[in-house]
């Protein structure tokens, strides 16, 4: 586990002990490591997918045209607001037990791709003259090594993710019938992630219900 959450690169403080880099900023150039920047690229496109998806989703969920509802997320700015406002669409439009799984499916896997493409796209690049294939991204905390099966697992996310998005996106597509939205809604919960999202949120509905004061008898006339 990196110090960065599920963000598998590890910091190079651990990787390599006092090592100093030798080339931050100017001129660096990823196709000096061919593999991972391949990788790299792999990784953010298939963000691109996701995003694609995501407004796939919406336009299925409020019946309107792909077109309009890229204008819509387009006009939002922040990827934060755009992801609050198809959840809240969702919620009102789906039902509870089908809204919860798309909720968990934000939390667990969509919002953590978000924060491994910034990454890769955001933070600062730096790399070492060395015959070892390692690039280095910055933090402002820490700088990280970058390998290919670092990448590769980050890539396995991004497809789970945009796999699980498709099967969300069959909840809400009209021509499904109510049995295909079910048999969707069951490939779906094959991830453990889901599931286990879904423990912990009716774990925690629960635990509110036991908590709520019961309310004392109505008082007998006469």
């Amino acid at each position: 586990m990196s110090l960065e959450g599920d963000f598998d690169m590890q910091p190079l403080s651990r990787v390599k002990p006092g090592r100093v880099l030798s080339t931050w900023g100017g001129k660096i150039r990823l196709s000096t490591r061919p593999e991972v920047a391949a990788k790299v690229a792999d990784c953010i496109a298939a963000w691109s997918n996701i995003e694609e998806s995501l407004c796939f989703f919406l336009s299925m969920l409020l019946h309107a045209s792909e077109n309009a509802v890229t204008a819509m997320l387009a006009a939002t700015e922040s990827r934060a607001a755009q992801l609050r406002m198809i959840e809240a669409a969702a919620k009102a439009e789906m039902s509870q037990k089908y809204y919860d799984s798309f909720s968990v499916l934000l939390t667990s896997q969509i919002r953590p791709a978000i924060k491994d493409r910034d990454k890769l796209a955001h933070w600062c690049w730096v790399q070492e003259v060395t015959a070892e294939p390692l690039v280095k991204v910055e933090s402002k905390r820490e700088v990280f090594v970058v390998t290919a099966p670092d990448l590769e697992r980050m890539y396995g996310r991004f497809d789970t993710a945009r796999e699980n998005l498709r099967f969300a996106t069959a909840l809400v597509w009209s021509k499904n019938t109510a049995q295909e939205r079910d048999k969707a809604h069951e490939m779906l919960l094959q991830s453990p992630q889901i599931r286990s999202g879904l423990e912990v949120l009716n774990a925690g509905r629960e635990k509110t219900q036991e908590s709520r004061p019961t309310s004392p008898p109505p008082e007998q006339s006469g």
